[in-house]
Order: structure tokens, then sequence, then C-alpha cells
């Protein structure tokens, strides 16, 4: 978390030397990998570790750290765009508990970051149903018996989302991780529940005009510790919740109801103060993806996974198109400045430059993201 990646990856490799099972160490690695932007170790390691995921909920040591594991393995799926691995790191969970919230709603909101919907499901499903492969091993539809207030049947991004409202603690405010409260309105946005949406964005617009009341500093890490990616915030929990997380729900709701332009401006405005939610860098970047992703909407850029068809040059004149399209190039090359080893960015950058009618530098950043591993395996494996 200090930035000593190297050395941090010396101690987890000792700590995996002696034990296999040190699930801690294989956190921390992976936190590692996903600064760095080495998805592909992050894999490697993920094969090696797999025995680990065989039995996590029967008697596993550090259970508490199982849910921060499977959204580290979900979130080095999605940028490959292995997005069905990714979605499995969720139907696997054979319940969602409390504690799995946090890392249950981020891994399903990068999924639709990345334009995983319903309709891709559905597709999955039919080309399930076609033909004989790999595909059925695969949980796409849970299946469950509906038992416990879960559906008996999720087969949907939408449904997915459903699943976390029961313990989501919708409706109550929280004070200790104001991100907490974001992911409440992201879980809301995903399950169709725009209205109820709005009505906690309200609630939590009036709880953060009430007046400060300082918190005893053992107060900052409830339990006595905290999972790596909630951190701690660098503001007091109100101020963070009035500055940033209503704010930040605001333009969560604006980007929903499809307004890409405006939403893009609230996030861009906002950017700066990411980092004041608290968090690690995974939480930040995932912020980060969501104003690129509102900015590429706002021109016009295809950002699902699926697309594999060049994307044709814009030639329009529209001055709103114009400017996301020059704000996109400025910050997918910012990202892969900062994220070389990222085959999602780099099959980012290559989408702007065709739409800028850049068909050189397109062409050269789409073969850097399938060198990355980008789509590798095979159609049916994305």
């Amino acid at each position: 978390e200090n930035g000593f990646i190297a050395e941090g990856e010396r101690a987890a490799g000792r700590a995996l030397t002696i034990s296999f099972e040190t699930v801690n160490a294989t956190v921390a690695t992976l936190h590692g990998f996903y600064k760095t932007s080495r998805f592909r170790e992050g894999h490697r390691i993920l094969r090696e570790l797999d025995h680990t995921f065989e039995h996590a909920d029967d008697g596993m040591p550090l259970t508490a750290l199982l849910p921060e594991l499977r959204y580290l393995r979900g979130v080095h799926s999605i940028e490959p765009a292995k997005v069905l691995v990714a979605t499995a790191e969720f139907d696997d969970r054979l319940s969602i508990q409390e504690d799995d919230f946090f890392f249950s709603s981020s891994l399903l909101w990068r999924l639709k970051l990345v334009g995983v919907d319903d309709e891709f499901y559905a597709a999955v499903a039919q080309a399930t149903a076609q033909k004989s492969s790999w595909l059925p091993k695969f949980p796409f539809s849970r299946g469950g018996d509906g038992g416990d207030g879960e559906p008996a049947n999720v087969t949907t991004l939408t449904d997915r989302f459903r699943i976390l409202l029961p313990v989501s603690g919708d409706g109550v405010v929280e004070t200790l991780h104001p991100v907490l409260n974001v992911l409440k309105v992201a879980a809301l946005i995903g399950a169709g529940e725009s209205a109820r949406a709005h009505e906690f964005t309200n609630e939590l617009r009036r709880a953060s005009e009430q007046a400060a009341t300082p918190a005893p500093p053992e107060a900052a890490v409830p339990d006595g510790g905290a999972p790596l990616v909630m951190g701690s915030a660098l503001l007091h929990a109100q101020e963070a919740l009035r500055e940033v997380a209503v704010p930040l729900c605001d333009a969560l709701l604006v980007l929903a109801r499809g307004d890409f332009a405006e939403a893009a401006a609230l996030l861009l405005e906002l950017r700066p103060k990411f980092g004041l939610l608290g968090g690690d860098e995974m939480q930040q970047d995932m912020l980060d993806q969501t104003l690129l992703v509102a900015v590429l909407q706002a021109a016009q850029v295809p950002v699902a996974n699926e697309v594999t068809d060049e994307v044709a040059p814009y030639e329009g004149d529209d001055p709103s198109v114009l400017y996301h399209l020059w704000l996109a190039r400025a910050l997918v090359n910012e990202r892969c400045s900062r994220r070389s080893l990222s085959p999602q960015t780099w099959e980012w950058h290559s989408r702007v430059h065709h739409r800028l009618g850049k068909k050189a530098i397109a062409d050269v950043s789409a073969l850097r993201a399938l060198d990355l591993g980008l789509r590798q395996g095979g159609k049916d494996a994305n």
C-alpha cells in the first residue's frame, strides 16, 4: 500500500512458499499486480492457487478475506475481457452476506462499465443452448430454489444486482465509509430501481447537511481492522459524504438516465476529490473508469467488450461529440501512461483513435491489447 511493490511481493512470495493457503499473502500480491497492471501474472498465480477456491466456504483459513479474494479474481478477469469468468466469481457465492456487499457490488459495477448488460447474458444463454461447449459449466443461472429471499432464476445483470439489495442496508446512511453509500446507489441503479436510488441520494443529502460530530480515532477502523480496499478516508466522514459521495451519487443517477455529457462533466469536476473517499488503488481506479466510460459514451465510442468490428470514424459536426472525443483521447492517453500493461485500456485507446480517424494509431493499440491478453481463448471465452 505504501508503494514498495517489489518488497511486498518478495514478502508475499516467502509466505506463499511456506503455505499456498496464506490467503492474505495472495490478496496482497494481487493488489500489487493490480497497481502495476500485471493482469497476466495475476491470472497465473490465481490458476496456481485454484485449490484455494475449491473449498472456500468450508474451514479455509482467514475466510474473512474470501470476498476480497473473489473480487480480486473477478477484476483480474474483467481486464482481459474474461467477463464470464468474472461473473462466475459472483455466481459461485451460494449466498451474499452483508460483509460481501462492498466487493460484490463493486464487481458487478465493473462488469457494467465494460458494457456487460442483460442482452449480453441472453446471448450467452442462447449460445449455451445451441451448442455443446465449455459454457454450461459456468453458473449463468444460479438456479436456486428461491429460499432465503433469493430469486429462483437469476440470469441477467439486473437479477444479480437485485440479489444485493437485501444485504445493502438500503436506506441506512453509512457514516464510517461513505463510499458504501455510493455503491448502494450503484446497486439500486443496476437493479433498475432508479426511483429508490433518487430517494436514497436525497436521504444522503439530508444526512450530509447535518452538523458533523467528530468521531474518536478508534472509530475510524471498526472491529479492529478493515479490508485492504476500504482504507481510511482523508476527510471526516461527514465532509466526505457532503463533498464527494452525494455529488458522485448525483452523477451516477445522471449517467443512468443516459445523459452522458452531463454525467461526464459532473464526474470530471469531482475527479480531483475521488481520493478523499479513501480506499486503495482499485477503488480509485473504479471511479476513474466510471468517468472514462461516461466520456466514451458521450463521444459515441462503444465500450462493450464484445465489440470486435472496427469502429467507424466520426464524420458529424456535433460540438459535444467532438469535444468529448478529444477529452476521451486525453483520458485514454493518460491512462495508458499510468497503466501501460492494461489490455482494456489499450482497447479503449484503439476505439477512440478509430473514431478520430487515426487508423494507424488505432491498429497498433488494438494489437497491443491483444498482445496483453484481451479476448484470448476464442470468442466463446469472453
